[in-house]
């Protein structure tokens, strides 16, 4: 293909593109390059500059230098309202609908059906249900908002930019919060919309989601351009390379924890209404027990009644082999059980604290000499851990919220680790996080093992249940289906166990 039509077919093309803040350059000339109906990827670290770029396309930050050109034409997008009207929309991660309005009130919000100033419901919602059957989205237009599932509600707002007439949508980590079967109803909506002529740009850290859905890959790094190609011509470690500029050969540390024959905690039947049931297991010193399953399979309401949120209907609970009652969140601290959360931004951290209070969230009694606090110690703590987990901060009164995903992430740990908790429920613990940070928080995870802490690690990312723990536990509506030594597990293996497929030894398929 000649350079002519090459050019005729490019949708979106930014040059050159800089930016500022301050005397900090965070863009340094970068390019991005969109075609007609192709999903392009954007991936990078955290920091890598690909929130800015996006940001400065939907016109919500001003670019120092460079240009953007839509179908050959350049552009000037200085507002959201220029970027929509250009035919470019983003679907955030955090989805920004209300959810006290209906589906059909979201997609018309803002530009409502009128008579007078009386809204038109009743075609509204017809329009509205026009739009998603033609989307192929299984909702009604009269379904509130706050009942839909996280993948529901993106698919409504991928319908509400797919009726305003939206060339290009850009996708944030689309499948961060949902499941493998939602998963792959988004990409049959997202392959139709690109049949129709639809672009896409998609930002997501899963690099098995990258090779599936897209089309093409720009890479950045540190503000930086790396390269942009066919993603035929990628495999996952020169696409990871190219992200972290180093090889990752070391991606999953090589030494396992040594697993004592001493078991720390034991789960006997444990079961609670809706939830979970009849759940048995065992977790040794220094082992790294993973969790697998689908997502919805019950795995983390089990763990919060580990940790005290919820209590279980029935089922014992023995910690060294005395039986528990874990009453509370106090409690399970008090038994030596942390739990880091799934979600940190809200259940793990302030975000609107600075770093040394996160960090002595869990352990603050401990530098207190009757009414005071001895702040030299804690701050001196905080510094050792900060050091120790390699927390990249400018100073220790940065807010949390300033920090990238991975170092929010160690700070969570560091928290825990002051309470020298002897047992660690890591429950998604690197949903988010660049490749880079997930190799480092692997190490951490490891070292913490070998250290001869117990670890239960939550996971839906199957690479790193194969690359780093002793044994799989899976998991599927609500109960354990299968145990998989590390040394047996594969892909398939544990797979099967999270559909309920595998026929277990002494079971008819009737009994499963």
């Amino acid at each position: 293909m000649d350079s002519n039509s090459n050019e005729i077919n490019v949708l979106i093309k930014m040059s050159g593109i800089r930016k500022k803040y301050g005397q900090i350059e965070v863009l340094h000339g970068v390019d991005l390059e969109v075609k007609k109906a192709e999903v392009h990827a954007l991936i990078g670290e955290n920091g890598a500059g690909k929130s800015t770029m996006m940001k400065i396309l939907m016109g919500e930050v001003k670019m120092d230098q460079g240009t953007i050109s839509v179908d050959g034409d350049i552009v000037e997008i200085s507002s959201p309202n220029d970027a929509h009207t250009l035919g470019l929309r983003m679907i955030h991660q955090e989805i920004l609908l209300v959810p006290d309005m209906t589906v059909a009130e979201n997609i018309f919000s803002g530009v409502e059906l009128k008579k007078w100033v009386f809204v038109k419901k009743k075609e509204q919602e017809k329009k509205a249900q026009e739009i998603l059957d033609n989307v192929g989205i299984d909702i009604k237009a009269t379904d509130l908002v706050r009942d839909l599932k996280t993948a529901q509600r993106q698919m409504v707002e991928i319908a509400a930019a797919v009726s305003f007439g939206a060339r290009l949508i850009i996708m944030d980590e689309p499948t961060s919060a949902i499941s493998q079967k939602e998963t792959e109803i988004l990409f049959s909506i997202i392959k139709r919309l690109k049949a129709e002529g639809i672009s896409f740009i998609y930002i997501s850290h899963r690099m098995d989601e990258i090779f599936q859905i897209a089309d093409s890959v720009t890479v950045m790094r540190d503000g930086c351009f790396v390269s942009r190609d066919p993603i035929s011509n990628y495999d996952s470690n020169k696409l990871i390379f190219q992200m972290v500029g180093r090889d990752l050969q070391d991606y999953f540390p090589d030494h396992f924890s040594d697993v004592s024959d001493e078991v720390i905690l034991k789960v006997d039947r444990l079961s609670r209404k809706n939830e979970y049931r009849d759940i048995s297991f065992e977790l040794h010193k220094g082992e790294i027990l993973g969790f697998g399953g689908l997502i919805g399979a019950g795995r983390t309401e089990m763990v919060s009644s580990l940790f005290g949120l919820t209590k279980p209907d029935s089922g014992d609970i023995y910690l060294k082999g005395q039986k528990v009652n874990i009453r509370n969140t106090a409690s399970a601290i008090e038994l030596g059980i942390a739990l880091i959360p799934e979600d940190r931004k809200h259940a793990g951290l302030n975000l609107n604290g600075n770093i040394e209070d996160n960090i002595m969230m869990a352990v603050e009694k401990k530098y207190k000499k009757g009414l005071f606090i001895s702040y030299s110690n804690r701050r001196k703590a905080s510094e050792e851990m900060v050091s120790q987990l390699s927390i990249k901060i400018s100073s220790l009164k940065q807010l949390a919220g300033k920090l990238s995903g991975g170092n929010q992430q160690k700070v969570v740990l560091a928290k825990w680790l002051l309470e020298d908790s002897e047992i660690l429920i890591l429950d998604e613990p690197t949903r988010g996080i660049d490749v880079g940070a997930k190799a480092e928080i692997y190490k951490l995870i490891v070292n913490m093992a070998k250290a001869g802490k117990s670890i239960i690690m939550i996971s839906s990312e199957m690479p790193e249940l194969l690359g780093i723990c002793d044994r799989i536990a899976v998991m599927y509506e609500g109960r354990i289906t299968g145990v998989v030594e590390r040394k047996e597990a594969t892909q398939e293996k544990i797979m099967a166990y999270a559909a309920n497929i595998v026929k277990r030894e002494g079971e008819s398929k009737d009994e499963q």
